[in-house]
Protein backbone atom coordinates (compact mmCIF):
# COMPACT_ATOMS: atom_id res chain seq x y z
CA UNK A 1 0.00 0.00 0.00
CA UNK A 2 1.56 3.17 -1.23
CA UNK A 3 1.47 6.58 1.28
CA UNK A 4 -1.32 8.21 -0.81
CA UNK A 5 -3.44 5.22 -0.08
CA UNK A 6 -3.12 5.50 3.48
CA UNK A 7 -5.05 8.85 4.47
CA UNK A 8 -4.63 11.54 6.88
CA UNK A 9 -1.57 10.85 9.80
CA UNK A 10 -2.69 11.29 13.05
CA UNK A 11 -0.77 14.92 12.84
CA UNK A 12 -2.57 16.40 9.92
CA UNK A 13 -6.06 15.12 11.68
CA UNK A 14 -4.86 17.16 14.75
CA UNK A 15 -4.00 20.21 12.86
CA UNK A 16 -7.27 19.88 11.21
CA UNK A 17 -9.22 19.91 14.33
CA UNK A 18 -7.14 22.63 16.32
CA UNK A 19 -7.95 25.19 13.27
CA UNK A 20 -11.89 24.02 13.52
CA UNK A 21 -11.79 24.71 17.14
CA UNK A 22 -9.88 28.43 16.69
CA UNK A 23 -12.98 28.89 13.76
CA UNK A 24 -15.31 27.70 16.46
CA UNK A 25 -14.14 29.83 19.12
CA UNK A 26 -13.99 32.88 17.06
CA UNK A 27 -17.28 32.80 15.68
CA UNK A 28 -19.23 31.95 19.05
CA UNK A 29 -19.37 35.49 20.03
CA UNK A 30 -20.06 37.24 16.87
CA UNK A 31 -23.18 34.25 17.01
CA UNK A 32 -24.24 35.12 20.24
CA UNK A 33 -24.46 38.87 19.74
CA UNK A 34 -26.04 38.68 16.43
CA UNK A 35 -28.74 36.54 18.21
CA UNK A 36 -29.07 39.04 21.40
CA UNK A 37 -28.90 42.19 18.45
CA UNK A 38 -32.30 39.76 16.81
CA UNK A 39 -34.01 39.37 19.76
CA UNK A 40 -34.07 43.20 20.83
CA UNK A 41 -34.94 44.67 17.18
CA UNK A 42 -37.92 41.48 17.17
CA UNK A 43 -38.77 43.04 21.27
CA UNK A 44 -38.80 46.79 19.37
CA UNK A 45 -40.56 45.47 16.48
CA UNK A 46 -43.35 43.89 18.30
CA UNK A 47 -44.18 47.11 21.06
CA UNK A 48 -43.96 49.40 17.64
CA UNK A 49 -46.81 46.90 16.04
CA UNK A 50 -48.56 46.93 19.05
CA UNK A 51 -48.61 50.37 20.02
CA UNK A 52 -49.61 51.44 16.07
CA UNK A 53 -52.73 48.67 16.30
CA UNK A 54 -53.93 50.65 19.19
CA UNK A 55 -53.69 53.75 17.06
CA UNK A 56 -55.64 52.44 14.54
CA UNK A 57 -58.09 50.61 17.19
CA UNK A 58 -58.72 53.74 18.64
CA UNK A 59 -59.18 55.72 15.27
CA UNK A 60 -61.59 52.87 13.97
CA UNK A 61 -63.32 52.33 17.07
CA UNK A 62 -63.46 55.95 18.08
CA UNK A 63 -62.55 55.70 21.47
CA UNK A 64 -59.73 55.51 23.87
CA UNK A 65 -57.42 52.29 23.64
CA UNK A 66 -54.10 51.73 24.89
CA UNK A 67 -51.28 48.90 25.14
CA UNK A 68 -50.43 47.68 28.56
CA UNK A 69 -47.19 46.93 29.06
CA UNK A 70 -46.64 44.03 32.43
CA UNK A 71 -43.32 44.04 33.64
CA UNK A 72 -43.71 40.48 35.59
CA UNK A 73 -44.48 38.45 32.44
CA UNK A 74 -43.08 40.18 30.00
CA UNK A 75 -46.15 41.23 27.79
CA UNK A 76 -47.92 43.70 25.52
CA UNK A 77 -51.81 43.74 25.86
CA UNK A 78 -54.02 45.63 23.27
CA UNK A 79 -57.26 46.68 25.25
CA UNK A 80 -60.04 49.28 24.53
CA UNK A 81 -63.09 50.64 26.33
CA UNK A 82 -65.97 48.59 25.87
CA UNK A 83 -69.27 48.66 23.97
CA UNK A 84 -71.86 50.78 26.24
CA UNK A 85 -70.47 49.63 28.83
CA UNK A 86 -68.10 50.74 31.41
CA UNK A 87 -66.22 46.90 30.78
CA UNK A 88 -62.60 46.53 29.59
CA UNK A 89 -62.18 44.41 26.52
CA UNK A 90 -58.91 42.78 25.63
CA UNK A 91 -58.30 43.03 21.53
CA UNK A 92 -56.60 40.04 20.88
CA UNK A 93 -54.14 37.47 22.50
CA UNK A 94 -50.80 39.43 24.05
CA UNK A 95 -47.80 39.34 22.95
CA UNK A 96 -44.68 38.24 24.47
CA UNK A 97 -41.33 39.29 24.34
CA UNK A 98 -38.68 37.69 23.56
CA UNK A 99 -36.46 35.35 25.85
CA UNK A 100 -33.71 37.74 27.93
CA UNK A 101 -35.70 40.94 26.66
CA UNK A 102 -37.47 43.48 29.18
CA UNK A 103 -39.12 46.35 29.44
CA UNK A 104 -37.17 49.99 31.47
CA UNK A 105 -39.67 51.74 33.41
CA UNK A 106 -40.04 51.39 37.03
CA UNK A 107 -43.32 50.46 37.94
CA UNK A 108 -44.95 46.71 37.15
CA UNK A 109 -46.95 48.20 34.37
CA UNK A 110 -47.42 50.49 32.10
CA UNK A 111 -50.16 51.72 29.71
CA UNK A 112 -49.54 53.62 26.60
CA UNK A 113 -52.79 55.29 25.51
CA UNK A 114 -53.98 56.79 22.62
CA UNK A 115 -57.40 58.93 22.64
CA UNK A 116 -59.98 58.78 20.08
CA UNK A 117 -58.65 60.84 17.35
CA UNK A 118 -55.45 58.30 17.47
CA UNK A 119 -53.21 61.05 19.37
CA UNK A 120 -50.55 59.31 22.07
CA UNK A 121 -52.04 60.97 25.30
CA UNK A 122 -50.55 60.73 29.15
CA UNK A 123 -52.17 60.00 32.66
CA UNK A 124 -53.94 63.51 32.68
CA UNK A 125 -55.34 63.00 28.87
CA UNK A 126 -52.75 65.41 27.77
CA UNK A 127 -51.77 65.16 23.83
CA UNK A 128 -48.46 64.12 24.38
CA UNK A 129 -45.59 61.51 22.70
CA UNK A 130 -45.16 58.71 25.06
CA UNK A 131 -42.12 55.99 24.81
CA UNK A 132 -41.50 52.43 26.34
CA UNK A 133 -37.55 51.23 26.52
CA UNK A 134 -36.79 47.81 26.31
CA UNK A 135 -33.71 46.32 27.10
CA UNK A 136 -31.65 42.66 26.57
CA UNK A 137 -30.63 41.76 29.56
CA UNK A 138 -26.70 40.59 28.85
CA UNK A 139 -25.77 42.87 26.35
CA UNK A 140 -27.43 45.90 27.98
CA UNK A 141 -28.17 47.35 24.94
CA UNK A 142 -31.62 49.24 24.73
CA UNK A 143 -34.20 50.55 21.68
CA UNK A 144 -36.74 52.82 22.48
CA UNK A 145 -39.92 52.96 21.17
CA UNK A 146 -41.79 56.50 20.86
CA UNK A 147 -45.48 57.34 19.87
CA UNK A 148 -45.27 60.79 18.74
CA UNK A 149 -47.86 63.15 18.69
CA UNK A 150 -48.24 63.46 15.15
CA UNK A 151 -49.03 59.57 15.07
CA UNK A 152 -45.69 58.45 13.82
CA UNK A 153 -44.49 55.28 15.76
CA UNK A 154 -40.09 55.52 15.27
CA UNK A 155 -38.15 52.84 16.91
CA UNK A 156 -34.29 54.47 18.08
Amino acid sequence: MSRADAGFTVIEALVIVLGVSILAAIAVPSLRAAEDGWALETAAADVAARLSEARTNALKRNRPTWVLLTNSTRTLQLQVLGGPGPGIVDVGAPAYLPPRVAFVFPTSTLQVSFDAMGRPINGAGIVTAQSVQVRHVRSLQVRQVTAETTGRITIN
